[in-house]
C-alpha cells in the first residue's frame, strides 16, 4: 500500500562480487517488487555505463540514466559561507572560488579542504591558506602515492606523470605528446585502457586526466625521469 524507494550507492561494486550471476539475480528480484523504485548510483562512470547501456548485462535498458554534474559554484559558495559564518568564522569568497577551480568543483576535494580549514579554526581567509592545506593533504598521502607509482609498469610510470603535468590530454597519440613521454602510440593506447579500467585515469569531454586529483598534484612535483 506504500510506494518505496531503495537507493544503492556505488552500485558498480556488484561487478566485483565473487559469486556469478549477481546482476541477473538482483534484476529478477527487482522485477518481483514493482511498488519499489530503485535508484542506482555510482562514481565509476564507465562501469555504470557498461552495466546499464550494454546488451550483455541484465540491467540493459532497465532504467532512466541521469548524469550528475558538479554543484554550481554560486550555490556551493553560498552553502559553505553560511556554514562558516553561522559559527563566527571568516569566509573569503575569492579563496573559495580559487579552491573550487583548483579541483573543478568536485565535491570530495572541495569538502575535504573546507573540512580541514574548519577544524583549524581560522575559517577561509586566503588562497595561500588553501594551497597550504592542499599541500598538506598531498604530503599525507605521499607514501601511498609513491607505492602506487612503483607498482605500475614502465609505460604507466612515464605516462601518469606526463598526463599530470599537462592536466588534460586531448590527443594522447599525437606526435607532440608521444615525444613528451617518449612512448609509442600502441603502448600509450594499451596503457590508457588499463589505467582507465583501474580508475587511475579517466576520460572527460576534453581528454584524459589523472583520476585522483591529489595523486595528480603529487605526480606534478615528482622529478623526471621516473
Amino acid at each position: 500500500e506504500r510506494r518505496l524507494v531503495v537507493a544503492i550507492d556505488e552500485f558498480q561494486q556488484v561487478l566485483e562480487y565473487p559469486e556469478t550471476g549477481t546482476e541477473a539475480l538482483l534484476r529478477s528480484l527487482i522485477q518481483e517488487v514493482p511498488w519499489i523504485r530503485f535508484v542506482f548510483a555510482g562514481s565509476r562512470q564507465h562501469l555504470m555505463s557498461e552495466m546499464f547501456a550494454s546488451a550483455r548485462h541484465p540491467f540493459y535498458n532497465s532504467t532512466d540514466i541521469l548524469s550528475l554534474d558538479v554543484i554550481v559554484r554560486e550555490k556551493y559558495r553560498a552553502f559553505a559561507e553560511g556554514f562558516f559564518r553561522s559559527a563566527g568564522k571568516p569566509f573569503d569568497s575569492e579563496s573559495f572560488d580559487f579552491l573550487y577551480e583548483r579541483f573543478d568543483g568536485i565535491t570530495w576535494y572541495v569538502q575535504r579542504v573546507l573540512n580541514r580549514l574548519w577544524f583549524q579554526g581560522e575559517g577561509v581567509v586566503s588562497t595561500a591558506q588553501v594551497e597550504t592545506v592542499v599541500a598538506e593533504l598531498v604530503e599525507e598521502r605521499a607514501l601511498t602515492f609513491r607505492d602506487l607509482l612503483d607498482s605500475q609498469n614502465d609505460v604507466a610510470r612515464k605516462l601518469l606523470p606526463t598526463i599530470a603535468r599537462i592536466g588534460v590530454v586531448s590527443e594522447p597519440t599525437s606526435v607532440e605528446f608521444l615525444s613528451t613521454c617518449a612512448l609509442s602510440a600502441s603502448s600509450v593506447r594499451s596503457s590508457l585502457a588499463d589505467l582507465r579500467a583501474r580508475d587511475l585515469v579517466y576520460k572527460t569531454e576534453k581528454g584524459y586526466c589523472v583520476y585522483d586529483r591529489l595523486f595528480g598534484l603529487w605526480l606534478k612535483t615528482f622529478p623526471l625521469p621516473i
